[in-house]
């Protein structure tokens, strides 16, 4: 039998992950924007639903584009983790 080890996912998978639920979605995020959001979430795909339907929510409430700004208004407890991994989101 061979064993292989199960790690977290790779961040570039973590980015298209986030890209494709918001385009099942149907919302638009640029890959720049994806990539700086998931860098601060916590690495678990709960956190990155979680993460993708309140933005969703908020994206459909005030009918405005998924934008670094937005973004941090939304989920104001980004703003606190520059460069460093939520605990919770």
């Amino acid at each position: 039998m061979t064993a292989i080890e199960v790690r977290p996912a790779e961040d570039d998978l973590r980015v298209k992950l986030v890209i494709q639920w918001l385009a099942m979605r149907q919302i638009c995020i640029a890959q720049d924007v994806a990539s700086w959001l998931v860098h601060r979430l916590p690495r678990t795909n709960a956190a990155l639903m979680a993460c993708v339907a309140r933005l969703d929510t908020a994206s459909l409430e005030s009918k405005r584009a998924l934008t670094r700004a937005f973004i941090t208004e939304t989920l104001p407890e980004l703003s606190q983790a520059d460069g460093e991994e939520l605990p919770v989101l």
